[in-house]
């Protein structure tokens, strides 16, 4: 019983619309769904050329071009295709609405698109432009570093220069000054020598003296004694 029951359930039911109108409702919503989705290729393209234009790639180059022509042919087409297929899309059901996709407002909405790519077109060429007077600038701005930096270092070898003769002159002054060192040791040593041998002299003098002195007195008083 179940299962008379599950086979009674897959039978599907009989649709009352005759068989030209579920094609052209087929059809009329394959034509929606395939404008939709054209719609979206088409934006989708139309901002990558902006994203072409306006990225950091270098101007005129062969292979952004031909990219960006191969897209604006796909747009074109795509644009062709969709307008075809509202035509076929009113023919085959002119009895629905087509308000949201009417062929009027897809129009308007191609001019919008236009009137973006011809103003992001006008957005890159002016930022080309300042581009090309930025590297201009940059490139006077360049020369004049690199000729200061020629100066410097002109200017850091001749402090090199001074400095490796400071340097040597420091060597000799430091030369002069280890001989005046050595001189004045010598003098030094000399001046102890010669103040020892006066030191010495002194107290032989002294002795002498003392020596003489006892002679005289001894002669005095011998001569006493005599008389």
């Amino acid at each position: 019983m179940e299962q008379r029951n599950k086979k009674i359930r897959a039978i599907p039911t009989v649709d009352p619309r005759t068989i030209d109108e579920i094609i052209n409702e087929k059809l009329a919503n394959d034509y929606e769904k395939e404008i939709e989705e054209t719609k979206e290729e088409i934006i989708d393209k139309e901002i990558k050329i902006q994203n072409i234009n306006t990225g950091n790639k270098r101007p005129y180059y062969y292979e952004e071009q031909m990219e960006i022509s191969i897209l604006e042919n796909e747009i074109k087409d795509s644009k062709e295709e969709i307008i075809e297929k509202l035509y076929l899309l009113k023919e085959k059901d002119s009895a629905r609405e087509i308000h949201a996709i009417s062929l009027r407002k897809m129009q308007e909405e191609i001019e919008e698109s236009e009137q973006s790519f011809e103003n992001a077109q006008e957005d890159y060429e002016i930022e080309e432009t300042t581009l090309e007077i930025e590297k201009s600038n940059c490139k006077e701005i360049r020369k004049e570093h690199e000729k200061q930096l020629e100066i410097l270092e002109h200017d850091i070898d001749v402090i090199n220069f001074q400095l490796e003769i400071i340097a040597k002159k420091n060597e000799e002054k430091e030369k002069e000054l280890e001989e005046i060192r050595k001189k004045n040791e010598f003098r030094y040593f000399k001046k102890q020598a010669i103040e020892s041998l006066l030191y010495q002299s002194e107290e032989e003098i002294e002795r002498l003296e003392m020596v003489l002195g006892q002679m005289v007195y001894t002669r005095l008083n011998k001569m006493n004694i005599d008389n």
